[in-house]
């Protein structure tokens, strides 16, 4: 079942408050595209949690948060593939808030767009 992203994002913002992180309690803009499957909260510090909703090629549904904190160009992207009815997005809520909470150095660095670097003496034609 598809989750209301509004309501998730309730569920998101609660846990941060619980967790204590004093920008979740503050007044933050919401805005939804129903027809986009797309959500993001944006606190009063220029941080934002957006989530997509959308459904794989093989038909599983797929929640994608990206978190952005303010004074970072790079979001930290979470998945979330619930299985089933039962899905427990209060649980996943949470896992978010825990990441947004530890913060952008917590991430796994993601690989670079930019091709390696290989000396062009070190390429030798065969064939």
């Amino acid at each position: 079942m598809a989750p209301r992203l509004l309501s998730f994002l309730s569920q998101i913002q609660t846990a941060l408050t619980e967790q204590g992180v004093a920008i979740a309690s503050q007044p933050a803009q919401r805005s939804v595209s129903y027809h986009k499957g797309l959500a993001r909260i944006a606190f009063s510090d220029g941080g934002a949690i957006s989530l997509q909703n959308f459904i794989l090629a093989d038909g599983q549904m797929c929640v994608k948060a990206a978190l952005l904190w303010a004074g970072h160009t790079e979001p930290v992207i979470h998945a979330i593939y619930p299985h089933g009815e039962t899905h427990d997005w209060r649980a996943s809520a949470e896992s978010i808030a825990l990441a947004w909470s530890a913060g952008p150095q917590s991430a796994l660095p993601m690989p670079s767009n930019s091709p390696a670097e290989v000396p062009a003496e070190g390429l030798v034609a065969v064939g």
